[in-house]
């Protein structure tokens, strides 16, 4: 098959392009990097420029590009606002979904959909809680409400990723059954996680207050406090993708987030290296993935200073086994999430 990913905010559709493409598939990846993080892309849509030209540029370029978007079999969405929430979408899309034979729109971002059902989780990346900033929740406007349905409606189907983002689409008559995501472990080196002089913490520094940043450093400062001999703490953030992966690289532990139900590929990442990992692993999430409890081995935490901070002292009251949870972290990934296993299920989906 012919495959077109459009847009790349994680490192989603690159992952799942090395899987495609180990299938014997022909896979291109059209982004605009998302801005520092830098993502690869075949077909660029990135802009040069910045401020009020970059957007502008950003919203040109697909349109000078359209012919680079032809004859494909599959064309996959990450968003169905890929440009900006605005009516340039609408017109986009419209010619993209006569250019393949069948359209899907991957359920893994902020949509309308996502925001109308946050109320059914007990807590959500955009719960205000004390200590983790001012409630902000985006606007859904009319415009992008009503392309967001315009597109739902057309495409052949809608593929979740996760929990979060199943759990509206059910409604949809074109859902289709949640997919894990992807993680190419082929070309991340795994090594022991060996503990230094100290145990070593870190949490990435990107939307702090959608993935709960304030809670984590709170948790990460107590910790420091009661055990200043025997932990490194590192928040840093804002970085490209490949310099986030050489800081992983250091670290022993990896707080990812504590305002989801499920984990993203940053955490994949640092399973895939090794790490231990606490991030999202609710049971109604993992088991919307089709895994069993027992065999995840990420630490679920959650918007809570204390029991982020008791999973802290957890960790480091058991160091000596850190070497054997990186192992399994390792193989988690390789079982659940490895990009050519995820890639066959995308497969099945689009072949129906």
């Amino acid at each position: 098959m012919n495959i077109l990913l459009f847009g790349e905010y994680s490192g989603l559709h690159n992952n799942l392009k090395v899987g495609l493409e180990k299938l014997g598939h022909t896979v291109k990846v059209a982004s605009s990097g998302d801005s520092f993080k830098k993502l690869a892309s075949d077909i660029s849509l990135g802009s040069s420029s910045t401020k009020l030209f970059g957007k502008i540029d950003r919203l040109i370029t697909p349109f000078l590009k359209i012919n680079d978007f032809k004859g494909f079999d599959v064309t996959q969405f990450i968003n169905s606002n890929p440009l900006a929430p605005c009516l340039v979408n609408k017109f986009l899309f419209k010619r993209l979904f006569t250019f393949s034979e069948r359209n899907y729109l991957s359920a893994c971002g902020d949509d309308p959909v996502f925001y109308q059902n946050l109320s059914k989780f007990n807590y959500h990346p955009y719960l205000s809680i004390e200590n983790d900033g001012v409630d902000h929740i985006p606007l859904c406007n009319k415009t992008y409400v009503n392309i967001h349905n315009t597109f739902v409606e057309k495409v052949d189907g809608i593929i979740p990723v996760m929990l979060e983002y199943a759990i509206g689409y059910k409604k949809y008559p074109n859902i289709e059954p949640t997919i894990p995501l992807p993680i190419e472990t082929d070309n991340i080196v795994y090594n022991e996680n060996r503990i230094g002089n100290k145990v070593h913490f870190f949490h990435g520094l990107n939307r702090p207050f959608f993935k709960g940043t304030p809670i984590i450093q709170s948790a990460l400062e107590k910790l420091q406090y009661k055990y200043p001999n025997d932990v490194k703490i590192t928040i840093a953030g804002n970085m490209s993708q490949n310099d986030y992966l050489s800081v992983l690289d250091s670290a022993n532990v990896i707080l990812d987030q504590c305002k989801g139900y499920s984990y993203g590929m940053n955490a994949l990442y640092g399973l895939a290296k090794g790490k231990v990992v606490m991030s999202g692993s609710e049971p109604e999430a993992l088991e919307e993935l089709g895994i069993r409890k027992e065999d995840c081995p990420i630490i679920n935490i959650q918007p809570d200073v204390n029991q982020v901070y008791e999973e802290l002292i957890a960790v480091l009251e058991k160091r000596n086994e850190i070497k054997d949870f990186g192992y399994d972290s390792r193989n988690f990934v390789e079982k659940y999430h490895a990009a050519e296993k995820v890639a066959q299920k995308y497969i099945n989906v689009w072949q129906k």
